[in-house]
């Protein structure tokens, strides 16, 4: 019971705000060579970075790149787009694209990503991305409700990617877990309504935790999907 109470209470800055990022091209099963033309939507996020890795399905990067927001040329308002070089021992071969945005302290705050078909030469057949709706929407909490005695109501819907479980954090500028839940996939691709109680504890008092909702992708082992919420933490 003392650890009930003396569990901080938790003010929730902006529960609807998942931070936008959308993949434009190439889009889901395009075949591409070397280098990948990417193309996205992002927003603006001062100091931060993004990155864009390529994963094989062993679950290896073959190829990342790391830029920093507020300098690189090709961010333009919301408009971003950049290069990203390969090579494959084979002549095709199937890999994950993620693109990533970084806050200050290298904590991933959002992160889409296309399955493409890795071409060592030869055509190139790229479909545009389509994102009719979002991924994940939470309807609980609302902006400046209080959560306290350890557990944060979670309420909302979420399109998993795959049949992986979708995890639910929450984390620390230090980037520790005070609370974790998971939601398991029973339909892929098809929206699910979840109620989750996600129970918390911090061991001192924090400015700041971040909750994350990500997915990882089979085979590839790598978070496929990823969305994050800033909340506001009081002793």
């Amino acid at each position: 019971m003392l650890l009930i109470l003396n569990t901080p209470p938790v003010q929730v800055s902006n529960a609807r705000e998942a931070t936008p990022l959308t993949i434009l091209n190439p889009g889901e099963g395009s075949e591409v060579t070397s280098p990948i033309h990417l193309s996205a939507e992002i927003q603006s996020n001062p100091g931060g970075l993004i990155r864009i890795a390529l994963v094989n399905r062993e679950g290896q990067e073959i190829s990342r790149k790391l830029l920093r927001m507020d300098t690189e040329k090709s961010i333009s308002g919301a408009a971003f787009s950049t290069d990203l070089p390969f090579e494959i021992p084979t002549d095709q071969a199937r890999a994950l694209l993620t693109l990533s945005t970084l806050d200050s302290v290298y904590q991933t705050t959002a992160l889409r990503s296309v399955e493409v078909l890795l071409n060592s030469e030869g055509g190139i057949a790229i479909l545009n991305q389509t994102n009719p709706e979002p991924w994940l929407k939470i309807d609980n909490p609302q902006p400046s409700e209080f959560a306290s005695g350890g557990v944060l109501i979670l309420e909302g819907s979420v399109t998993p990617k795959g049949e992986s479980p979708v995890i639910f954090e929450l984390i620390t500028a230090e980037k520790r877990v005070v609370g974790s839940a998971q939601l398991a996939v029973t339909n892929p691709n098809l929206p699910m309504p979840f109620e989750i109680n996600l129970k918390y504890k911090f061991k001192s008092p924090s400015k700041e935790v971040r909750l994350v909702v990500r997915q990882t992708l089979y085979p590839y082992n790598t978070t496929a999907m990823l969305d994050s919420l800033l909340i506001s933490s009081f002793p």
